[in-house]
């Protein structure tokens, strides 16, 4: 990746930026909407096979960025959330696009948390997530 982030560098045109937007792979989320606006989580993704990835990303940021190839030119993390209407589309799309890695626990929490709402909740269930949104420049550029 540190040869891709310097190569990045040499090929941005004048004032060109390169964005770096990627999760981040600690405290996914299994939360329940109990009144509008008002989350409680009910467990959490499991993302361990990802976390060398995360480091090792950012450590080659990091390198970028002390060798001199890119430039912080701002950037935050930001919150992204998936919403569903039931427990049950919620585990569809778990399973089709994180290869199932909420565990029975949390998915029990969820349909206890649900059963328990006083009054129904539009999109009662989400997914939420942590990005890396980061922009850099090249340092040639400026």
């Amino acid at each position: 990746m540190v040869h891709a982030l310097q190569e990045a560098s040499r090929v941005l045109r004048p004032g060109g930026l390169l964005v770096d937007l990627r999760p981040i792979s600690t405290g996914v989320q299994v939360q329940l909407q109990i009144a509008p606006g008002r989350w409680r989580a009910a467990g959490e993704l499991d993302e361990k096979q990802f976390l060398a990835d995360d480091a090792a990303a950012d450590r080659a940021v990091a390198q970028a960025v002390n060798a001199g190839w890119l430039i912080p030119a701002g950037g935050r993390p930001f919150e992204f959330r998936w919403h569903f209407q039931t427990l049950d589309h919620m585990v569809e799309y778990l399973t089709e696009e994180w290869e199932d890695r909420v565990d029975d626990a949390t998915l029990t929490r969820a349909a206890e948390q649900l059963a328990a709402l006083p009054a129904p909740v539009d999109s009662p269930l989400c997914v939420r997530r942590e990005m890396r949104f980061g922009v850099y420049r090249p340092a040639a550029s400026g």
